[in-house]
């Protein structure tokens, strides 16, 4: 009974947010006719567009000379490109605009910057900067999206609402029509959204804020589009939709390239659940569900499909007299996977393309691996290899935890009698190291030292060492004593398997004796166990860091390929349960 009930459950959510939601969107965008109209309460004095770009110079050229030809409005425009870091020709092309944009009455100029630090980094300076002018408006736009002639006229007109605080366009993709039906749904929802006065979010490619309702993103922030909008509605303006302001996307749009928009987008719509929450307290009754049935179910159906597609399987087993209505439906789907299979590039591939990816983004999202709109380079590991292993850290992490719980009060118990002081050490350490940023971290431990051992400062530990207690020597033997470090693997401050995080003092002086030691964190989360820590006892000397740092640069390189980070996770985390059954630890 409770696979029936639950599979009527998943069903109803599906239904709700894939065909009742888009119908009673498609109603509502159907009764609003006619030209809006606004009584001119409000003027707008200067429109400023901001486009961020990074290495896109042809893009580039071809948006710089679509906004020249736009029909010109009352107010003053200003367009500034947003160059994060490009090793390209953008910057020329912007200085070749610059004197047609001051014949046409119109200010171009570009900010440089010398690195890439993705879109909303850039956004949160320039947003900065323009918030809470009165009268200005700031218009957001990619560089692959051109915008329809009247735009700036037409957002002039609908500014003149007081109460309106940020405006969508209808976007389009024009070199792929096999989506052609899911972005005009969308389209239509946002109207109905609209006359509910809460459109929720907007396309990155169209969207225009009133300056004084402009909100800060999030450093971490996937879909800066929803949280600005979501801003906008906090602060009790309205958000609207015109199907007339039309932007259409001329980028060439590949399967992995929608495949890796659809598991961004997919995260994102996980991570704005909060935003969210916080909105829809505000809103009116109709807007709250349509935004609950809309974007609030919407981050749940790549979760609900995989186990909607489970439940039906379970169901006939139980009750056999479905077996003739749900077997066809999943046969029904699993001949559409075999079809997208088959020829990915047709327009049921595409569907299941885009289905796929926001699965993995989901995961992503879940498992805490990082999924962004930055464009910066590098990042030795693939996406497979980054989410396997958090899922590793999760699960067996989670595992071992459950099992070790037990052993908690007992070690805690034992320690407390061997010696005065603390059951728990925490000592700061050296996490993860990007390229702009190093990452730091408290590692929590039971304790194996004397109370205050490291008064006069933090030093290696010798052999025979008389700081260490006398359960101290035991639990490190067996690592017991890296047991309380389980919670923060599954925090995601440290991983279950890679180099020793070490001490930021200790780690200063390494550095100026061995050239690439702090290259071996650099996009690596510290783990508890590691390939130097099952081959090689503790650090005592130089020496014993130097073939450490050989450990784990070999670990780091294996963590290129799916195939090579499978293989050694296994062999780390197998000959980890040797040393701890063996007492090998040090």
């Amino acid at each position: 009974m409770m696979v029936l009930i639950l599979w009527i459950v998943v069903t109803s959510l599906l239904v709700i947010n894939l065909v009742l939601y888009p119908r009673w969107m498609g109603w509502l965008a159907a009764r609003k006719t006619g030209a809006f109209t606004h009584l001119q309460s409000q003027r707008v004095d200067r429109i400023t567009l901001v486009i961020p770009c990074y290495n896109e110079a042809r893009e580039l050229g071809f948006k710089l000379n679509n906004l020249i030809r736009f029909a010109k409005p009352l107010c003053q425009v200003e367009v500034e490109v947003l160059l994060d870091g490009c090793r390209d020709n953008s910057a020329s092309v912007v200085h070749q605009f610059q004197p047609r944009f001051a014949q046409a009455g119109m200010r171009l100029h570009s900010r440089e910057f010398a690195d890439n630090r993705g879109k909303v980094h850039r956004l949160n300076q320039a947003l900065a900067r323009l918030k809470g002018r009165p009268g200005e408006l700031v218009l957001l736009s990619d560089c692959s999206a051109l915008l329809g002639r009247d735009t700036l006229q037409l957002a002039e007109q609908r500014f003149c609402d007081p109460h309106l605080g940020a405006l969508a366009g209808r976007y389009t993709h024009g070199t792929d029509s096999r989506l052609a039906r899911h972005w005009a749904g969308l389209n239509r929802c946002r109207a109905g959204e609209a006359s509910l006065g809460a459109v929720m979010g907007g396309p990155g490619a169209l969207l225009l804020l009133r300056s004084e309702c402009i909100t800060e993103l999030k450093a971490d922030c996937i879909n800066d589009d929803f949280e600005l909008v979501m801003g906008v509605l906090r602060q009790g303006y309205r958000s609207g939709y015109d199907q007339r302001m039309r932007a259409v996307d001329v980028a060439p749009r590949s399967s992995e390239r929608l495949f890796a928009q659809r598991m961004r987008i997919a995260a994102g719509n996980l991570q704005q659940l909060g935003s969210l929450v916080k909105t829809l307290p505000i809103l009116p009754f109709s807007a709250r569900v349509a935004g609950l049935s809309g974007k609030g179910l919407r981050a749940f159906v790549p979760l609900l499909m995989p186990l909607w597609g489970g439940l039906t399987l379970l169901l006939p087993a139980q009750f056999p007299a479905t077996a003739p209505l749900l077997w066809p439906m999943l046969a029904l789907a699993l001949a559409m996977v075999a079809f997208a299979l088959i020829k990915p590039k047709s327009r049921i591939g595409m569907v299941m393309t885009a289905l796929s990816g926001a699965l993995l983004g989901c995961w992503c999202r879940l498992t805490g691996t990082r999924v962004g709109w930055s464009t910066v380079e590098g990042g030795f590991q693939p996406l497979m290899v980054r989410v396997f292993k958090r899922g590793v850290d999760l699960l067996v992490g989670g595992a071992l935890l459950l099992l070790t719980l037990p052993l908690f009060p007992l070690v805690a118990l034992v320690i407390k009698l061997d010696s005065p002081g603390p059951v728990f050490y925490r000592q700061l350490r050296i996490g993860a190291r990007y390229d702009d940023r190093t990452e730091l971290c408290y590692v929590t431990k039971f304790r194996s030292m004397v109370q205050d051992a490291e008064q006069q400062g933090a030093r290696w530990a010798s052999k025979g060492d008389c700081r260490v207690t006398r359960v101290g020597r035991f639990i490190r033997a067996t690592r017991l004593d890296e047991l309380p470090q389980l919670f923060q693997v599954l925090s995601g401050e440290l991983s279950l398997v890679g180099p020793r995080p070490e001490h930021p003092r200790i780690c200063g002086e390494l550095d100026a004796q061995l050239p690439f030691y702090l290259e071996r964190t650099f996009e690596l989360q510290p783990g508890i166990t590691g390939l130097a820590q099952v081959h090689q006892s503790g650090d005592t000397n130089l020496e014993d860091v130097k073939q450490k740092l050989l450990y784990d640069h070999a670990y780091g390189a294996a963590l290129s390929a799916p195939a090579t980070y499978f293989a050694m996770e296994w062999q780390v985390l197998r000959r980890t349960v040797m040393v701890v059954l063996g007492a090998k630890g040090h």
